[in-house]
C-alpha cells in the first residue's frame, strides 16, 4: 500500500510543474489560458492528495458511507495519480515550460484615445448580457446550447480585458472585480451550479497572475496569497458539500431570491476548517475532487477488460465538430454518465454526470502513450492560442485579443470529452470571425 509520504512527492513535483507553467510562460507573454487549465485540473485532481495527510484512510469506521459505494483503494489512486502525472508533464512540455528560447515579455498597449476600446466593451458586454438572459429564460433554439456558451465566455473576456485597460489608466478594478464575480454567482444563485464559475474563477486567476499583477510583487507574497487563495476555496468548496442538496432544493423549486440567500448564509455558517484532523472534511474533498480515483478505476477496469479499448473512435470525430446537429442527429449530447459506466464497470445514478476529462479519455483511446502525446499537443494548442491573444492585447488589437482568448476558453473544460471542447471552440471562432467582419472593422487600437 503506498504511505503519506509518496503522495506528498507527488504533490510537490505537481506544484513544481503547475509554477514553472505559470512562470515561463508569463514572462514570455500570456493570458493565463494554460494557468487556469492547470488551476481547475489541480482542482479536480487535487483530492488526492488527501492521503499524503498521516493518519487518513477512506475505509475507517467514520468514513462517509459515499466512498465505501465507489470500491476503490489507495493503489487505485496511485495509478491513477501516475497516470495524470504522465499527462501533467506532457501538458506542460506542450506549453514549451521547459524550452530554453527567451522571448520578450508582453506588455500592455499605451495610447490616448480610449473610444474603440470603450465600444467593444459595451457591444462585447451587451451580446454577452443578452446570451446570459436568454440562458435564464431557458430559450432554445437550433444550435442554442452552443452560441449560449460561446457568449457566457465572451463575458469573461469581456471583464478580463476591462481590467487590463483599467490598469493601463491606473485606476481601481474594484468595479471590474465586482462584475466579474456577477457571472459565477449567476451560476451559483439561478442554476445552483459551481463548476462553470468554478472555471471562470480559474481564468480570472491565470489572467492576473499573467497580465494584471504587479511586476515587482515578491515571490514570497504571490507563494502567501497563492496558498491563502487555495485554502478559502477548498474551505468554501466543503461548506458548499455539506449544504449542496438543501441550496439545490430551494433553487431548482424555484424559491425566493431571500430563501436562495438565506440558505447560502447558512452554508458559509457552517464552514469548518479543513485542517489534518478533520476527516469528514477530508472526506468531502476526496468524495468530489479526486479525479485521480476515477482514472485509476479506468485503468483496473481496462487492465481486466482490454477490449475496452478505443483506438482513437472518440477522437476521430473530433474533425467533425463542426457540424450542427440538424446535419448530424447522432451527434453525441453532453451530460449522463454513460461513458463513464462503460469503462469503470460502475452504475451510476441516471440524474449524476461524472465528467470524463482528457486523461480518461486519453488513455481509454491509446492508454499511457495516447495520455502523454494527448496532452502534449493540448497543451500545444492551448498555448498556441494563449500566445496569439498575448500578442494581439500587446500589439493594441483588442478584438484580436477577445477573439483568441474566447476560443482558448473552450479549451479550459477539465471534465469535458474533447468532441465537446472541438465544437465549443469551432463555434466561438466561427461567431467572434463573424462579428469582427460584421461589426468591428480591423484595425488596431491602443487603450489609454
Amino acid at each position: 500500500m503506498p504511505d503519506s509520504l509518496t503522495f506528498a512527492a507527488f504533490a510537490c513535483i505537481w506544484l513544481w510543474l503547475v509554477a514553472r507553467v505559470v512562470v515561463r510562460n508569463a514572462r514570455a507573454g500570456s493570458v493565463g489560458l494554460p494557468a487556469a487549465w492547470l488551476f481547475s485540473v489541480s482542482f479536480m485532481y487535487g483530492g488526492a492528495f488527501v492521503y499524503a495527510f498521516p493518519g487518513y484512510d477512506h475505509i475507517r469506521a467514520d468514513a462517509h458511507w459515499y466512498l465505501a459505494t465507489l470500491e476503490f483503494t489507495e493503489a487505485t489512486v496511485l495509478r491513477g495519480l501516475m497516470a495524470t502525472m504522465l499527462g501533467l508533464f506532457g501538458f506542460a512540455l506542450g506549453c514549451g515550460a521547459f524550452a530554453r528560447r527567451r522571448v520578450a515579455p508582453m506588455s500592455l498597449p499605451m495610447s490616448a484615445n480610449p473610444a474603440f476600446a470603450q465600444q467593444l466593451l459595451w457591444m462585447i458586454g451587451g451580446i454577452a448580457a443578452l446570451g446570459l438572459m436568454l440562458h435564464a429564460a431557458r430559450v432554445s433554439f437550433p444550435m442554442s446550447a452552443a452560441i449560449l456558451q460561446v457568449t457566457r465566455n465572451m463575458a469573461v473576456g469581456c471583464v478580463c480585458l476591462g481590467a487590463a485597460i483599467a490598469v493601463v489608466r491606473r485606476r481601481s478594478l474594484v468595479r471590474w472585480s465586482l462584475l466579474g464575480g456577477l457571472l459565477p454567482a449567476y451560476f451559483l444563485l439561478v442554476w445552483g451550479f459551481v463548476s462553470y464559475g468554478f472555471v471562470v474563477l480559474m481564468l480570472y486567476a491565470g489572467f492576473w497572475l499573467s497580465v494584471l499583477r504587479p511586476q515587482k510583487m515578491p515571490c514570497w507574497k504571490l507563494a502567501v496569497g497563492s496558498a491563502t487563495a487555495l485554502y478559502v476555496m477548498l474551505v468554501l468548496f466543503v461548506a458548499w458539500m455539506s449544504f449542496r442538496a438543501e441550496i439545490r432544493g430551494v433553487i431548482w423549486q424555484g424559491g425566493e431570491w431571500s430563501e436562495r440567500a438565506s440558505v447560502l448564509w447558512r452554508a458559509l455558517g457552517g464552514v469548518e476548517w479543513v485542517r489534518p484532523g478533520n476527516l469528514a472534511a477530508l472526506d468531502w474533498i476526496n468524495i468530489r475532487l479526486n479525479q485521480t480515483m476515477m482514472v485509476g478505476k479506468v485503468i483496473e477496469w481496462h487492465s481486466d477488460y482490454p477490449e475496452l479499448r478505443q483506438h482513437g473512435a472518440t477522437l476521430w470525430v473530433v474533425l467533425l465538430a463542426w457540424v450542427p446537429r440538424a446535419l448530424w442527429p447522432g451527434k453525441p449530447e453532453m451530460g449522463g454518465s454513460d461513458f463513464m459506466a462503460e469503462h469503470t464497470g460502475r452504475l451510476f445514478s441516471e440524474s449524476s454526470t461524472f465528467g470524463v476529462g482528457p486523461v480518461i479519455e486519453f488513455y481509454v483511446n491509446f492508454g499511457y502513450p495516447g495520455v502523454f502525446v494527448g496532452c502534449v499537443t493540448l497543451g500545444f494548442c492551448l498555448r498556441w492560442l494563449d500566445r496569439r491573444a498575448a500578442l494581439s492585447l500587446g500589439r493594441g488589437d483588442l478584438f484580436g485579443f477577445l477573439k483568441w482568448f474566447t476560443v482558448g476558453i473552450a479549451l479550459v473544460a477539465p471534465s469535458s470529452m474533447m468532441i465537446f471542447v472541438a465544437a465549443s471552440a469551432a463555434m466561438a471562432f466561427i461567431a467572434m470571425s463573424t462579428l469582427g467582419t460584421l461589426l468591428v472593422r480591423p484595425r488596431r487600437v491602443r487603450v489609454i
